[in-house]
């Protein structure tokens, strides 16, 4: 059938898995979050997800496609990404998507509003749950299509109203996924972490070891940023950075700072309390030496945290700095390293229903380790 790939556009898409089946494979809860992992992988880079639903036999979504890509293209790569580790899962080979796939442009705020209450019914209608809330692979990232500026846009194409205070406070999702006991919990939090990170790049989140890293200046100023996690042992956990940018600056001043990791896939996040030490000058050799040469370059031509007249200044320096060592292997700048945080407490918190989460804190003592205590939610 002939499919529509006009631009920045939101379109409603809908694939199913391949005929000669069992009847309802993404019943399969593993398969399901194979599925929504996939939606999610790409979500903000190459389309913006407004909706989707996972139905024991197909799948519907609502999206607008970044400009330069198609939707075709990424219909197909979600369905590459999930049809072998399908397979695997279900100890078979051969197809596991029907080749083609149905879609449909959103004309106007109607028919995009009309679409969002076909996607969320879909399974009461199917007579699975009694509420679209009671179905557990449904996800809603943005209530309204975005504004769309650009010749790609047809007249009368979907336009996002204002924001309203009430449509936040309405946000709102369950928590189903599971619990966290203290008898599956390991003693050790640094293993537990593993566990839980082990699962998180099992289910193919997107950056999973982004976390939130939060500094305090000795004026009492907080401030926090995304890092990506480089390492993790039972020292603490390793991120790599300028040291004389804003979060150098004030880990110089103040060591003490927090981690947090937020999986919200998996209803998930991790805190991390303690204080941060820079790294071996070795360590940081090492991991430098790891990076695309561009990313070794930028380290380089960037004065971290510091006013610029443009961006033209910073991609000037780079020319100069990629002429400066061409052919010659770029050396780690002396203000560019590694911090680890050592915990001094960790605590896992895990969603659970009615808002009645499972938060279990470790704390360490000196010369005692690690104990555990429940935290009420």
């Amino acid at each position: 059938m002939p499919h529509f790939d006009g631009g920045e556009i939101a379109q409603f898409v809908t694939f199913r898995v391949a005929d000669g089946l069992r009847r309802e494979p993404l019943s399969d809860p593993r398969l399901a979050k194979l599925v929504e992992g996939a939606l999610l992988h790409f979500d903000g880079e190459r389309y913006r997800l407004h909706a989707w639903m996972i139905m024991p036999n197909h799948v519907h979504v609502l999206l607008t496609p970044r400009l330069g890509n198609h939707v075709s293209d990424i219909v197909h790569s979600w369905k590459s990404f999930t049809s072998k580790r399908a397979n695997r899962i279900l100890g078979k080979s051969g197809k596991f998507w029907q080749e083609d796939y149905f879609d449909r442009y959103i004309r106007n705020q109607p028919h995009f509003d009309t679409t969002l209450e076909y996607i969320n019914q879909n399974p009461v209608k199917a007579g699975l749950c009694c509420t679209p809330q009671d179905w557990p692979f449904r996800g809603t990232a943005t209530p309204e299509p975005p504004n769309n500026p650009g010749p790609s846009i047809t007249p009368g194409g979907p336009r996002a109203s204002r924001l309203q205070s009430d449509d936040v406070a309405d946000l709102r999702k369950e928590y189903i996924r599971g619990g966290l006991k203290e008898d599956d919990a390991h003693p050790d939090p640094i293993e537990q972490f593993r566990k839980w990170f082990e699962e998180a790049l099992a289910a193919n989140l997107h950056e999973p070891n982004a976390m939130t890293l939060a500094t305090v200046s000795s004026g009492g100023r907080p401030s926090a940023r995304v890092v990506l996690l480089k390492g993790f042992d039972e020292r603490g956990f390793v991120f790599y950075t300028n040291h004389e940018g804003r979060k150098g600056r004030e880990l110089e001043e103040n060591p003490y700072c927090a981690l947090v990791f937020y999986w919200g896939e998996l209803e998930r996040q991790v805190r991390v309390e303690g204080r941060a030490s820079r790294v071996s000058a070795e360590e940081s050799d090492e991991y430098y030496r790891s990076r695309p040469r561009g990313s070794r370059l930028s380290a380089w031509a960037s004065e971290q945290s510091r006013p610029v007249a443009g961006r033209n200044t910073l991609e000037e320096r780079l020319r100069g700095l990629e002429d400066e060592y061409e052919g010659r292997e770029v050396p780690r700048p002396p203000f560019w390293g590694g911090y680890r945080v050592e915990p001094e407490a960790i605590e896992f918190w895990q969603g659970r229903e009615n808002r009645l989460h499972d938060r279990l804190l470790y704390r360490c003592s000196s010369g005692v380790g690690w104990s555990m205590e429940r935290l009420q939610p």
